[in-house]
């Protein structure tokens, strides 16, 4: 069963259609953008504890939407800045691992795991760099953009509606002009571990997590539908780096085969396929001897 969702997971939907190019922000939009982005680092502790935090592990309890099924979950959240993500899930069939490291990605279900193609470790990546914490960290970066687009309401708190830009990822973020605070972020997911359209995540209940301020709970739609809802029961500020979490394990037993040996004198990996061995030389066929004629009388 955990073997069966965690392929349903891996179905990738079809990719979203490209979005009409947007005109180039104003200088007064941008000049807005960045004052909202600086007040919502404040609000998160200031820029002295934001820079200050280079890992976050968040345990708590919510729902998984599954095809038609809000599944109750317990999760355990790691996240190392930039590029480590790991997330444990206890559903009621078990417990399923996603797993993000600088050079793979994967799913580790029942017995053995389950490698991520490319495509979901780049949707991954993108989902770490969403995390509120890592937008605004990655405020000083070069190619970051925050520009004011628009206004709205947030269960009735009106909002500003920032666009940010970074590392060529797009998301919109609702911040409260008056208490600096992120709402909700919304922005398109391509499809794979999660179906094709626009993910809005909803925030709320900030408390003191160390030396930031943090939101202990989420609830996400997907196109406009039920995804996920998480409250977070703990949240520990700069945990050590735990390098096993990291190193998938065997594959699992639906790739049969992916952990055998090499056979003998198998070339090396990446090395190109051998040539054919020349034909052997065929035999020259001896001409039989000529039938001796009989003798003359």
């Amino acid at each position: 069963m955990l073997l069966t969702l965690a392929v349903l997971l891996l179905q990738a939907a079809p990719a979203a259609p490209p979005a009409a190019p947007k005109p180039a922000p104003t200088d007064a939009e941008l000049k807005q953008g960045a004052a909202l982005i600086a007040k919502a680092v404040d609000a998160f502790g200031g820029a002295a504890a934001v820079d200050a935090i280079k890992a976050l592990e968040m345990k708590g309890k919510g729902t998984r939407r599954i095809q038609q099924d809000d599944l109750p979950v317990t999760t355990l959240t790691r996240i190392y800045f930039p590029d480590r993500y790991y997330q444990e899930l206890v559903l009621p069939m078990g417990t399923m691992k996603t797993v993000l490291s600088p050079s793979a990605a994967f799913l580790v279900a029942g017995e053995g795991s389950l490698p991520l193609p490319d495509a979901e470790r780049q949707t991954l990546r993108k989902l770490l760099q969403r995390n509120l914490l890592a937008v605004l960290r990655a405020r000083g970066e070069p190619g970051f953009t925050a520009a004011v687009t628009g206004k709205d309401t947030v269960n009735g708190t009106a909002v500003e509606l920032v666009s940010v830009t970074r590392q060529s990822d797009a998301l919109v973020l609702a911040i409260d002009p008056v208490t600096g605070r992120v709402l909700q972020s919304r922005f398109e997911s391509g499809g794979g571990l999660a179906p094709t359209g626009q993910l809005v995540v909803t925030y709320s209940d900030y408390r003191k997590a160390g030396p930031i301020t943090y939101p202990f709970s989420t609830v996400a739609t997907m196109a406009g539908r039920p995804a996920t809802s998480q409250t977070l029961e703990t949240i520990a500020v700069n945990p050590p780096l735990d390098e096993a979490l990291f190193a998938p394990p065997p594959p699992h037993a639906m790739f049969p085969g992916a952990d055998d040996p090499a056979p003998p004198n198998a070339p090396p990996p990446g090395a190109p396929p051998a040539a054919a061995p020349a034909p052997e030389p065929k035999p020259t066929p001896t001409p039989a001897p000529a039938p001796a004629r009989p003798p003359k009388d």
